[in-house]
């Protein structure tokens, strides 16, 4: 049977879905997203009863903003796509907040949150090339979908996993990987088909 499915506020029908082997099941929808500027958005619809895995995601895409005559590159709109199969794996405050080890410490005089699970602030210290560095900064500014459910761009730029889309080719950094794998949920990353971050790369704490 067709059900639903509500991504930050936007209801969207889906088909049933049959159990299989499959790790994760992702639909996908072209959408009016409104006025916004909101390219796309996706989210996790239905979990696992025995460890709350994300087993079925939905994404949702503007028109306006994907296809052949967007204003934005073909490789841009495929990092969309990406970034939003991450927010649907659970690359999201609700699932930060759950299952990885969310910090807080006061930088540039204000506190802030870092997600410091093992291997994301592994990660973080190698990317800055700081050892005292509390874990990967996460967005404190925009609406409901953006704060809290993305890295923060001042400090990551042009990371896959930031907020904003970004003039620059996104990357997927090992960081995203590394939230990932500590979702426990028995994903591995290959490090090895990392991007490498050039922004604040290296430049200390």
């Amino acid at each position: 049977n067709t059900q639903s499915c509500t991504i930050d506020s936007t209801t969207l029908a889906l088909p049933g879905v049959s159990a299989g082997d499959e790790d994760f099941y992702l639909m996908y929808d072209m959408y009016n997203l409104g006025s916004s500027g909101t390219i796309a958005k996706a989210g996790t619809c239905w979990t696992l009863n025995s460890n709350s895995r994300p087993i079925v995601g939905i994404a949702a895409f503007d028109p306006d903003f994907i296809g052949p005559d967007s204003s934005y590159s073909e490789d841009g709109q495929i990092k969309v796509a990406l970034h939003e199969v991450f927010h649907a794996m659970g690359f999201s405050s609700s699932y930060f907040s759950s299952r990885l080890t969310v910090t807080t410490a006061t930088t540039r005089g204000k506190t802030r949150n870092f997600i410091a699970s093992a291997t994301v602030l592994a990660k973080a210290k190698e990317q800055a090339g700081c050892d005292s560095l509390p874990g990967a900064e996460l967005e404190d500014e925009g609406g409901s979908g953006t704060a809290g459910s993305h890295f923060e761009e001042r400090v990551y730029g042009n990371e896959l996993m930031t907020g904003i889309v970004n003039t620059r080719t996104m990357k997927v950094s090992s960081l995203s990987l590394a939230v990932i794998e500590d979702s426990g949920w028995s994903y591995v990353a290959d490090y090895n088909k990392a991007d490498t971050l050039f922004w604040g790369k290296e430049k200390g704490c």
